[in-house]
């Protein structure tokens, strides 16, 4: 067993606080939306459902392909329910989905 080490920290210490400290970098509405349209081609529905909520917790509005893929992943998935959730949030938000989407 080692003894702990007395005395001031060493860099390494110091770097992981200075590292702790600087901001995270700020994900884009754009980047998630990226995120969720791989989600549905992958039929990853419940990430996809989730990141949509994760951007609204991030205060960024998913826009309409947004809504649109996650709604896809959800269908595709036959959850009907999480699916039309997300349609019932887009229409208050404004955001209606591509009707071309479900053709």
């Amino acid at each position: 067993m080692m003894a702990a080490r007395s005395g001031p920290p060493g860099p390494a210490a110091a770097h992981v606080r200075h590292c702790s400290k600087a901001p995270a970098p700020r994900i884009s509405a754009k980047d998630y939306g990226q995120e969720i349209m791989r989600c549905a081609k992958m039929n990853l529905w419940q990430k996809a459902f989730f990141t949509i909520a994760r951007m609204e917790s991030q205060e960024l509005t998913p826009d309409v392909w947004s809504y649109t893929a996650a709604m896809s992943a959800c269908g595709r998935a036959q959850q009907w329910e999480q699916s039309l959730s997300l349609f019932r949030e887009s229409l208050d938000k404004r955001s209606a989905p591509v009707l071309r989407s479900y053709r």
